[in-house]
């Protein structure tokens, strides 16, 4: 595992996120590549370039299972030097508007508990999307979705019981 935090039976103890060196032919693989060349080192790192190579990876995963999928170097471009590509315009500001909240340290050390009630927390998630779609006025950005989220025959929230499943 690439990361710098303890290890316990070989496994990587850190709540942070651990990234696969080796594939099975025992070869560094491309993100395991880019993560430890491109990026600073993550772990106990309390820096602001650990700080942001922390939320890149955040923002890189959270899109990447949504099914916004670019390869890291691809992101990091996006996110660092700010070239969207022209093909995939829309996934760009995907992965540039999550890395918005979460590279800002001021906006993420605002804790969910320090709310009174769900008037405040609701704002505060309309606000944090609203920022991250900006660039995505098609998606409503700021607004609670109109449609339950389905995968299948499963639906993951009912729209009367929003309020009440946050």
């Amino acid at each position: 595992m690439f990361q710098n935090g303890p290890r316990e039976n070989g496994r990587c103890c850190s709540r942070m996120i651990c990234i696969r060196t080796r594939g099975a032919r025992g070869r560094r693989s491309p993100t395991a590549q880019i993560a430890a060349t491109a990026l600073p080192p993550f772990g106990s790192d309390r820096s602001p370039a650990a700080f942001r190579t922390v939320a890149f990876f955040d923002a890189y995963f959270s899109n990447f299972i949504e099914g916004t999928e670019f390869e890291v170097d691809e992101a990091r471009v996006i996110v660092f030097n700010g070239v969207i590509p022209t093909a995939r315009p829309a996934d760009a500001h995907d992965v540039l508007g999550t890395f918005a909240i979460a590279g800002d340290a001021t906006w993420m050390r605002h804790g969910t508990l320090q709310h009174d009630g769900f008037a405040s927390f609701g704002e505060r998630l309309r606000e944090a999307y609203a920022r991250i779609l900006r660039e995505r006025p098609d998606k409503r950005p700021g607004q609670f979705t109109q449609m339950a989220n389905r995968a299948g025959d499963t639906r993951f929230v009912v729209l009367d019981l929003v309020e009440g499943t946050l």
